[in-house]
């Protein structure tokens, strides 16, 4: 149980990890809920079935809310580490109420526990990989932070916006360049771009009306959203090839442009 607990619960707390901007309060949500989970979890499920077992109360429901518990708590590792080990322990005591000889391996015991971790072990890794990897996916992550920010519980009928434009990041760089350039307070930089935009033949939008401005002796390099460098095309040429439209490309010195 010990040795399926491991890949099981560090997988778990991933998935958990992408919920959360803070790792300090991701760390801090995932202990404690680990462990009221783990402790609280099973202490409850446990309160439960003996109350149940008293033949002097006619409370046959308590069984019954007891085995819903564990099988929706399940899905945590932490509680069946902690029911399993509180059952095992306590295991003469269910063979009193059973009336039957019980093992580790009795349902009753740890034997859905165990299974569980096998399989949280496996699957919770899986689904940690495919999260990281559509967390790469710019349009993903947006729709991600949508559903988290439950704002489409006051937009229902509303769809979500396919492509995201510059105005929506939360960037106050790209904003404030962005209104330096349409401002025309640019107009003298080395290179002056104007609603940039790339959109491949899929439709995917990839640059949405970039607009900044370069001046002369600045070097200059654009960052994606994985924090990775977009190489700044050398040639005006290659640039044009590049970019789906433009509304405007100001270049007062095409010599003077390099590749940073």
């Amino acid at each position: 149980m010990l040795v399926l607990f491991g890949p099981a619960a560090a997988g778990f707390t991933y998935i958990l990890s992408f919920f959360f901007k803070s790792p300090s309060m991701c760390n801090m949500f995932t202990v404690c809920f680990n462990f009221f989970i783990s402790m609280a979890g099973a202490i409850v499920v446990l309160i439960l079935r003996l109350l149940a077992a008293d033949p002097t109360l006619d409370k046959n429901n308590l069984k019954t809310a007891a085995i819903v518990l564990e099988w929706i708590l399940r899905f945590v590792p932490s509680f069946c580490l902690g029911r399993g080990l509180l059952f095992s322990i306590n295991i003469e005591f269910f063979e009193f109420i059973e009336g039957k000889p019980l093992t580790v391996w009795s349902p009753t015991i740890a034997l859905y526990d165990v299974i569980f971790l096998a399989i949280g072990a496996v699957a919770y890794i899986i689904v940690t990989i495919q999260l990281d990897i559509l967390s790469t996916k710019p349009k993903v992550v947006n729709n991600f932070r949508y559903l988290c920010s439950c704002k489409w519980i006051s937009c229902k009928g509303k769809q979500i916006d396919e492509h995201v434009s510059v105005n929506d990041i939360d960037d106050e760089d790209v904003s404030a360049e962005n209104a330096r350039v349409l401002s025309g307070d640019a107009d003298d930089d080395l290179i002056v771009l104007k609603d940039l935009t790339k959109k491949y033949p899929n439709g995917k939008l990839a640059v949405n009306n970039i607009s900044l401005g370069i001046p002369p002796g600045e070097c200059f390099g654009l960052l994606g959203v994985s924090f990775l460098l977009m190489y700044y095309p050398a040639s005006i040429d290659i640039l044009t090839l590049l970019v789906t439209s433009m509304h405007r490309l100001t270049v007062l010195e095409k010599q003077q442009l390099w590749q940073c």
